[in-house]
């Protein structure tokens, strides 16, 4: 975006308001949003999608950039695909290379310095929630009851029993 606005030629961008109908590989009718729609000083217009070089050639990706095409013929205008390739390198464009494990210690060491930082009020309400979470789930599970059920207000009969009774 901060080549678009550094472009001489480029007169305005902004987000694409247009939705683009396009049939999925499954065969569902679904609709496309592409990402930025690019007015040149030259007159001509340009779509663009935004997408990691790695995700380009996924079928669903391909069915999107075929209907793309045909919308874009239909009134004169171009469609590019903008990759980390055209731009750089760019974080939010790389795919993710770290696994589940990696994942959960990452967020695992968010929450524990998050835990850290807080206050002795924020803990003690953070604890008394959990606590009152768990309190609720261990009812639930020692009387075998679904979730959905009036354990909480006192009694033990499954919720789905009291709307059958209900409709005699």
């Amino acid at each position: 975006m901060q080549q678009l606005d550094e472009d001489d030629a480029v007169l305005h961008w902004a987000r694409c308001p247009h939705r683009i109908a396009y049939v999925d590989p499954a065969g569902k009718r679904r609709r496309y949003v592409p990402d930025l729609i690019v007015s040149l000083r030259d007159g001509a217009t340009v779509i663009e999608e935004i997408k990691p070089a790695a995700l380009i050639d996924t079928a669903l990706n391909i069915a999107k950039f075929a209907a793309c095409r045909e919308f874009c013929a239909s009134r004169g205008w171009y469609f590019r695909i903008v990759t980390e390739a055209t731009v750089g390198y760019c974080r939010s464009m790389a795919p993710s290379s770290m696994t589940k494990a990696e994942k959960r210690q990452r967020e695992n060491q968010r929450r524990r310095q998050r835990w850290a930082n807080e206050t002795p009020e924020q803990r003690a309400s953070r604890l008394k929630k959990n606590a009152e979470y768990m309190r609720k789930f261990n009812r639930r599970r020692r009387q075998d009851l679904p979730v959905g059920s009036f354990a909480e207000s006192g009694t033990n009969v499954p919720t789905g029993y009291l709307i059958m009774e209900a409709g005699k």
